[in-house]
């Protein structure tokens, strides 16, 4: 069941706040004095687990300047550009739900966003508000702390094999601490009154370990709104545990309080289902995309690759190449029949110029949404 094939991962890692699950129907917005359109990533796109996702906006003023753009995840400001273009790439993202949203703002003092947009990042289940619960690409937004005198790790171990997703996380406890509370694993969380919550985990212990799953505020006494007492030893997956909120609250965290004991615990598939999510207002996140793109061949490559790609139907097929400063390298659209498509690229960008060695974007875009992945170029 364990390996020692182990990676060791910060603990202090950004966190990214749980979506609002909301849904609009465009993404772009004008004031009187600024246009923003946030041009990519397109609602309701899908990626790879740890894929590469391009964000990038345009905005343009009547009068005066920009001064910059803004663009939000999950609530959470990841970036400010200055000049244009403005556009930035967003590396290994982990599975989950995120909301995103751009943000522009003219040197006269006016500002305007766009209205958020939701994309789902691996194969997630519809309405799970979890950020990473298969621990793939890094830790974040989930990150261990210890208190009163507590000493522990969380390391992610690529082949732990709790589940058939294979990764998942081991945290080692050196010192119990002084407290039951010693030692958490956790994630900033958000709810919303009157929704229904159910969680469920895969788990494994030494030896029988008693730990509490949280959902604590994350300010005053940080004490728990709901608290579920569980005991853990044989592989298994433990749950629903179900909570109903009563309020909206977007400043709580969703935590694993592991102390009182050394004992080490292995983890994986973390899930939490927003019953509500069901409505027919999120439905189109759940719906199938009607194309795929496969990984080019061959790769690494030198000179020129093949990216293939299938589409379900006819329609608009738009192939793009970025470095990986989200910067477009060359590009490929046209309206085509369904069925198996490929586009050569002979490591020149769109002025014929030879590309440099390196990692490449490749970015297939329909009127359902996108698909990115990455190639390597060898000089």
């Amino acid at each position: 069941m364990m390996s020692n094939n182990k990676v060791s991962i910060t603990m202090k890692s950004l966190k990214i706040f749980i979506p609002i699950l909301l849904f609009c129907v465009a993404a772009s917005i004008s004031a009187q004095n600024v246009n923003l359109k946030l041009t990519d990533p397109v609602k309701n796109a899908r990626y790879d687990v740890c894929s590469d996702i391009r964000l990038a906006a345009e905005v343009t003023v009547q009068t005066g300047s920009v001064k910059n753009v803004e663009f939000y995840i999950n609530g959470k400001k990841f970036k400010t550009i200055t000049k244009s273009p403005y556009e930035i790439m967003w590396p290994a993202v982990p599975d989950g739900m995120y909301e995103l949203y751009a943000k522009a703002s003219d040197t006269l003092g006016e500002s305007v966003a766009t209205e958020p947009i939701l994309i789902t990042v691996g194969a997630e289940k519809p309405g799970n508000v979890i950020i990473n619960g298969e621990f793939n690409c890094a830790l974040s937004p989930w990150f261990l702390d210890n208190y009163v005198n507590a000493v522990s790790t969380c390391t992610i171990v690529p082949d732990l094999l709790l589940t058939d997703d294979s990764s998942g996380v081991v945290i080692e406890i050196q010192n119990q601490g002084d407290q039951f509370w010693a030692v958490q694993l956790m994630q900033p969380f958000k709810v919303k009154a009157g929704h229904t919550y159910e969680a469920t985990f895969t788990a494994q212990a030494d030896e029988a370990k008693n730990i509490y799953l949280d959902i604590s505020k994350n300010y005053d006494d940080y004490s728990p709104l709901f608290s579920f007492n569980i005991d853990v030893e044989e592989l298994d997956t433990y749950g629903p545990f179900t909570f109903e909120p009563t309020a909206d609250d977007e400043n709580l965290m969703f935590k694993f309080v592991l102390g009182g004991n050394t004992i080490s615990f292995y983890l994986d598939a973390v899930v939490v289902i927003d019953k509500q999510w069901t409505t027919a207002e999120h439905a189109a996140a759940s719906t199938e995309l009607d194309f795929k793109l496969h990984q080019n061949y061959p790769n690494p490559f030198n000179p020129q690759t093949t990216i293939s790609y299938t589409l379900e139907k006819s329609g608009l097929a738009e192939l793009t190449i970025f470095d990986t400063l989200g910067r477009r390298v060359t590009d490929y659209s046209a309206f085509q029949p369904s069925g198996d498509h490929g586009y050569t690229w002979d490591g020149r960008d769109a002025l014929g110029r030879m590309c440099a060695s390196g990692l490449y974007i490749y970015q297939l875009r329909t009127d359902q949404g996108n698909q990115v992945k990455k190639m390597h170029l060898l000089r």
